[in-house]
């Protein structure tokens, strides 16, 4: 049992353009070194070009963009007779969503030969559509959990806690 006052969630502050802890968070994520004024930068860009691009409120396109690449099926490893087993649960809402803010960052970061308003805006409206890096590895985590349900029968001894590390 612990002796120390449990530890609660810390508070987020909104971005000051969108007024949104979505945007916020992708600004958070894209940030290099402590470089936020540069993140916000990109990220305000990026937001500006996609309603440039597809005539969509930008908030609205993010929005639908994350929802996409949002997976519902994750694998966590569990250690069963000596063997590895990846077994599948479903995925929590808050860990969902920042699943798919990393997702769209990482893929961003790996388009080369673009300034890098231009990839996050150009993997934003590529979600938006379900196409694109984020959407890809979206469907390779959940089809991975989907190939493991043989396993799901060792749940029973798999406890899920909150600070547990997954993939």
């Amino acid at each position: 049992m612990r002796r120390k006052r449990s530890i609660g969630k810390h508070s987020r502050k909104e971005d000051s353009v969108f007024h949104s802890l979505i945007v916020a968070q992708l600004i958070n994520y894209l940030m290099i070194d402590g470089e936020k004024r540069k993140a916000k930068k990109i990220v305000y860009s990026a937001l500006k070009l996609v309603k440039e691009k597809t005539q969509v409120e930008p908030m609205v396109a993010l929005q639908e963009a994350l929802e996409n690449v949002k997976p519902k099926l994750e694998t966590v490893s569990v250690r069963v007779g000596g063997t590895i087993q990846r077994i599948p649960r479903e995925v929590n809402p808050e860990r969902s969503l920042t699943l798919a803010s990393r997702w769209i960052v990482k893929a961003a970061r790996g388009i080369v030969g673009q300034a890098m308003f231009k990839c996050l805006a150009q993997e934003i409206i590529d979600a938006r559509q379900k196409q694109g890096e984020a959407f890809k590895t979206k469907k390779d985590k959940e089809n991975q959990a989907i190939a493991n349900f043989a396993f799901v029968n060792y749940r029973s001894r798999f406890q899920t806690t909150k600070n547990e590390k997954t993939t």
